[in-house]
């Protein structure tokens, strides 16, 4: 019989018995191996059997079918085996990767509920409510919370949702993490719910027990949001504060940079590491010295220059290893610099401001025209103006939304306090006579707002026109009345005047002159001095009509057409071919605002002045201040590509010289012999923008700019109409480019602000804050009254905030007349020593690896345009650095400047969070205590 033939060592282990929980690979193979064995080993005990006599045909046939037979069954077993595994490994596979979704979805639900939570508590400031978080949290997940918190993963079911407040807001050090010890507003949370998925039922549940916190973006010496950030000092350097950098952060120095704490969410590398560049296309090779010293040994913030300020025994001075990739890193940072220095490797957070959504802010360039890549788009959003788009939790952020004041265009407009989302709020003053209804230019401004000053008159019911907010100041007949006897005015344009009499320096509007210096305008005797020329095109005779050719009046707008040259630009412009030079990229004609002028004016109730809209509830402390011309704010179509270089102009880029200036409002006109190298006193042909008028708004004869006809020949000053000043215009270039803060010496509310002005002073309980999108000139010292070093409550102190697209630092020496239109580089100005106390947040051009495209590192950041050579820069405060400049991309250039003795340190009151400046952003940090799934 055929069985008692067959083998009897069959495998008994068929492949149906293998565990089912093999991996489908292995499954697949075995049961394939098996079967083609047991086949081989079949057809090799047949084959081997000894040779028979030819068998009865019938027999033959009768042995073939039955193995047939056994080997189709043997196959079918083993198929039929592997398909159970692969069916049982797919099974086992689809439920883990279903379980591992479900995590996903749980871990999306609690970070985005726990940033909700953040937000909320953001809003309320300690008034708190589980009710409310619960309901806050679920609305900005448009109801259920799901699916808008998880898109990639729809179908998903939240079931027991619930989150609770616990305990009450608490002021007091982070106990751990990178932050440890920074003063933090916490909040605590629990959190609960499970996520199912609809059709398989797959389940996911998560509770947690969180703290999220708030420290204050000046809470830091220097904050980056860049991607990329460089230091290296070539001298010696202290920085008593924390740094913190939301990217890379390079760190070199010629000599040692001593340092308190640094972290770090990108790596930290050292000058010679090859991530690291220096916009000499080749790393820099610069050794790197740091010391680390806790700050309280610091001896009051020392000199960088003068090492016996810090005891040998506390500096616990080590050179900076091998950077950050290393396979040791993590251990030797701690090890080395005793949790001092805190990198990716350390998990250090990255800390941003708490928006939602995407965001839409003005686009920065480097010196290539390319806009960089940004780590964090929301910083921008502290400058820009309030847009139509914008988010509620935008808006909220930006400084222009919570200013009191905002000046767009030379118009006042006070944030209507009843209805703060009506943008850009009430008008109280305009720079604009006669008549003068608004554009709506590039959607910063209202449109068909009528803001003139003869229509202010009437809606405000002023008696007479106010004094304190600019001195441009007409009569309804358009005449300007501005006299010797007013008081200073906060607004002026154009040129400035420097005045030593009074002990320290104070500056005034004024008219250039090729002498030693820019006359101000209402000095006595009010006849020009002989070196005003006045024969030439840039000062060409009067025009018989004039009755009073040489008034304060006349001065004051013939010193609005011109302005000062930045060194920076005009070393940009030096790399270009000479026949292709625009020069006039280095010239600016700033907005003016003198804060000591301010302050007077907040304390001057009167009917229509500044400080009768602030008697029922005080100003806040935040002023915002804009120009705008076509296409400034550079917002693209949803399919238009950013700007790729100079050569394009759709859209035009502000920052690169025009293709046509007719097109170009950053570019100033000027007369025909503006050829350098002349000295001539070089003036725009136009006034600015803001001192013009709507037409129908009377006689105005008596005082204005030029003949149309003929660009070369004045007739009088008399006030253009605002229309030559948009689409095919022939004014449209004059537009101020940059503000220029002045008159700071004094904010603290004991001294008097300006010694020349005798009249009360307004007061700023919190400190002042002054932003823009534009470049910002800091003009001479800066809030000397205030003492960084005292921090006992009666010691005079106040916070000051300057904001702006690139901040340049003018010292006490600045004189607009050495830095002539008609002058090529600014770097011959000697500076003298100059006090800062304030913090700063500002762009700047990034490094690249293209030969001379250097930011300046960190030591570089606020910009500088004079020989400072052995003069001492004191600095107290913070420093933010937050984009890449919008404006002015021209990389640091040493041969515009000398650098100065860097005595820069932290302010160490505003660790303190209830002493940050008006409008200070606060940073979400978060801790979960408990969790559990």
């Amino acid at each position: 019989m055929l069985s008692a033939r067959l083998p009897v060592r069959l495998p008994v282990r068929l492949p149906v018995r293998l565990p089912v929980r093999l991996p489908v690979r292995l499954s697949v193979r075995l049961s394939v191996r098996l079967s083609v064995r047991l086949s081989a080993r079949l057809s090799a005990r047949l084959s081997a059997r000894p040779p028979r006599r030819a068998p009865h045909r019938r027999r033959r046939r009768g042995y073939a079918l039955p193995f047939v037979i056994v080997m189709l069954i043997l196959l079918a077993v083993g198929l039929s085996s592997m398909l159970f595994v692969l069916g049982a490994g797919a099974r086992s596979t689809e439920n883990m990767v279903g379980r591992r979704k479900a995590f996903y979805v749980c871990d999306g639900v609690g970070r985005l509920a726990t940033i909700a939570a953040a937000d909320y508590f953001a809003r309320t400031a300690g008034t708190a409510t589980s009710a409310g978080l619960k309901s806050h949290v679920q609305a900005l997940g448009r109801g259920p919370l799901l699916p808008s918190f998880v898109a990639p993963t729809p179908g998903y079911v939240l079931q027991d949702f619930d989150i609770a407040a616990v305990g009450g807001r608490v002021l007091e050090p982070l106990s751990s993490g990178p932050f440890k010890g920074m003063m933090a507003a916490q909040d605590g949370v629990t959190l609960s719910f499970g996520a199912m998925r609809s059709s398989t039922g797959w389940m996911c549940r998560q509770e947690q027990s969180v703290t999220l916190g708030k420290i204050g973006m000046f809470q830091f010496f220097v904050f980056s949001d860049q991607p990329y950030t460089d230091w290296a000092p070539g001298p010696e350097m202290a920085a008593t504060g924390r740094v913190h950098a939301n990217g890379t952060l390079c760190i070199g120095a010629g000599n040692a940079l001593w340092l308190d704490r640094v972290t770090a969410h990108g790596d930290i590398r050292h000058t010679s590491d090859g991530a690291c560049r220096d916009g000499t296309g080749a790393t820099d090779a610069q050794p790197v010295k740091v010391a680390f010293v806790d700050g309280a040994n610091f001896d009051v913030n020392p000199p960088p220059a003068n090492n016996d300020s810090i005891e040998p025994d506390t500096a616990d001075f080590r050179n900076f290893g091998n950077g950050s990739r290393t396979a040791t890193w993590a251990s030797f940072a701690l090890s080395e610099y005793g949790g001092r220095l805190l990198d990716a490797a350390h998990n250090v957070p990255l800390l941003r401001i708490p928006v939602f959504g995407a965001v839409s802010v003005q686009r920065g360039y480097d010196a290539s025209a390319v806009s960089p890549s940004m780590m964090n788009p929301t910083t921008r959003i502290l400058v820009d103006p309030v847009l139509s788009r914008d988010s509620a939790d935008v808006k909220r952020q930006k400084l222009a939304y919570q200013a009191d004041i905002r000046i767009i265009n030379g118009v006042w407009y006070l944030r209507d306090r009843t209805n703060p989302d009506a943008w850009p709020g009430i008008a109280i003053w305009s720079d604009h006579a006669g008549i003068y209804t608004t554009t709506g230019e590039e959607g910063v401004e209202p449109a068909n707002r009528a803001v003139g000053q003869n229509q202010l008159a009437t809606s405000q019911g002023w008696s007479t026109r106010p004094k304190r907010y600019s001195y441009y100041r007409y009569n309804a007949a358009g005449d300007l009345t501005t006299s010797t006897s007013d008081p200073p005015a906060v607004i002026s344009y154009g040129v400035l005047a420097r005045d030593t009499g009074s002990g320290s320096a104070i500056w005034r509007p004024g008219v250039r002159c090729d002498g030693d210096g820019a006359i101000e305008a209402f000095n006595a005797p009010v006849l020009f001095p002989p070196t005003c020329d006045q024969t030439t095109k840039a000062n060409p005779p009067q025009a018989a009509a004039i009755t009073a050719p040489d008034s304060p009046g006349e001065r004051l707008l013939r010193g609005t057409r011109s302005g000062f040259r930045s060194g920076h630009v005009d070393r940009f412009e030096q790399s270009r071919p000479l026949a292709d030079r625009v020069r006039e990229r280095a010239n600016v004609i700033p907005i003016n605002f003198d804060v000591a002028a301010f302050q007077h004016a907040l304390a001057t109730a009167t009917t229509g002045e500044l400080g009768a809209y602030f008697t029922a509830e005080p100003f806040n402390g935040i002023v915002w201040i804009s120009s705008t011309w076509e296409r400034s704010m550079m917002e693209p179509a949803a399919d238009e590509p950013p700007p790729q270089g100079c050569a394009s102009s759709n859209p035009p880029n502000p920052s690169c010289p025009p293709v046509d200036d007719a097109n170009q409002p950053a570019v100033i006109k000027q007369k025909e012999d503006d050829i350098l190298p002349t000295e001539k006193n070089i003036e725009n042909q136009a006034l600015v923008y803001p001192l013009c008028t709507g037409a129908g708004s009377g006689s105005l004869v008596n005082h204005a700019v030029f003949d149309a006809a003929d660009g070369n020949k004045i007739t009088g000053f008399k006030l253009p109409s605002c229309e030559l000043y948009a689409g095919t215009g022939t004014m449209k270039a004059a537009r101020p480019t940059a503000l220029r803060i002045f008159n700071a010496r004094n904010v603290n509310n004991a001294v008097d602000p300006r010694p020349d002005l005798t009249d009360a002073t307004g007061t700023l309980p919190n400190g002042l804050t002054i932003a823009t999108n534009l470049p910002v000139f800091v003009l001479g010292d800066v809030n000397v009254g205030s003492n960084p070093e005292d921090l006992t409550p009666s010691s005079p102190w106040v916070p000051v905030l300057v904001a702006g697209d690139v901040t340049h630092v003018l010292s006490n020496a600045w004189v607009d007349n050495k830095s002539r239109w008609s002058k090529s580089v600014n770097g011959g100005e000697q500076a003298t020593e100059t006090t800062l106390r304030m913090e700063l947040v500002s762009g700047w051009t990034p490094t690249t690896n293209t030969p001379g495209q250097y930011s300046g590192g960190l030591e570089n950041f606020p910009r500088f345009v004079e020989d400072w050579r052995n003069k001492i820069l004191n600095i107290r405060g913070s420093f933010v650095v937050g984009w890449s400049t919008v404006y002015n991309r021209a990389p640091r250039q040493g041969s515009v400047y000398a650098a100065p003795l860097r005595d820069w340190g932290f302010d160490r009151h505003l660790e303190q969070q209830t002493k940050q400046p008006p409008g200070a952003p606060l940073l979400d940090v978060a801790a979960v205590r408990q969790w559990k799934r």
